[in-house]
């Protein structure tokens, strides 16, 4: 695919092509009142991190004894599969992009 560069005259007389003047613009549609889509997808990841973080992190001392008593395990292999599962996310999160 070439480009036409045939339609390129050189701007203000310095016999030079200015790339800025002979470009159409391509600025945001006009047309669509509103919120650009992009702070909806910020807002979103926003409230992902946010409820992963509290329930996730903060409220999960809530759960320990409803698994003790369904699962039988000591609260020290409870906490210590906890561990694990944050130092594996910490590892592997490098990774993840």
């Amino acid at each position: 695919m070439e480009t036409d560069l045939s339609d390129l005259k050189p701007a203000g007389g310095t016999g030079r092509l200015n790339p800025v003047r002979n470009v159409k613009s391509i600025g945001l549609p006009s047309g669509r009142p509103g919120l650009f889509h992009g702070y909806w997808i910020v807002v979103a990841t926003f409230a992902c991190l946010f409820i992963f973080s509290g329930l996730g992190y903060y409220a999960f001392g809530f759960f320990v004894t409803p698994i003790q008593s369904d699962l039988g395990w000591d609260r020290a292999d409870i906490m210590a599969a906890f561990t694990v599962f944050f130092l594996v996310q910490g590892l592997v999160s490098p990774l993840m992009w």
